[in-house]
């Protein structure tokens, strides 16, 4: 569960980025910093509750979208990919900070994309 909610998460929060009309640049930035820390500290949770001794997939999630078609959602983690989905969430923190702190133009649009990325 906490596995789709690292995925859907920063989706969610550039989708919101782009939708509500933000009256300052400043107030996007600041939403979208707020989105990259709750994901840091999703990541942060998860990294704390994760069981190192057990080798095996963790935190599995697995849904069956279309059965006719064969197309299901499954996703889960090793121990390995804790630490690369950690690296990802700490490097998109930082690049929203600095752009946060950059002061860019149309910084709701940019900093939705990089969460979108993430």
């Amino acid at each position: 569960m906490l596995t789709t909610a690292l995925i859907f998460f920063p989706i969610a929060g550039a989708l919101f980025l782009w939708i509500v009309p933000w009256p300052t640049q400043r107030a996007a930035g600041g939403a979208a910093l707020l989105v990259a820390l709750a994901e840091l500290i999703l990541w942060v949770n998860r990294a704390l509750n994760f069981d190192y001794g057990n080798p095996g997939l963790q935190d599995e999630a697995s849904h069956s979208w279309f059965s006719d078609l064969g197309v299901s959602y499954s996703v889960g983690l090793y121990d390995f990919s804790l630490w690369l989905v950690g690296l990802t969430v700490v490097v998109t923190t930082a690049a929203v900070a600095y752009g946060f702190w950059s002061g860019r133009e149309r910084m709701g649009v940019y900093l939705g994309l990089l969460l979108f990325l993430e």
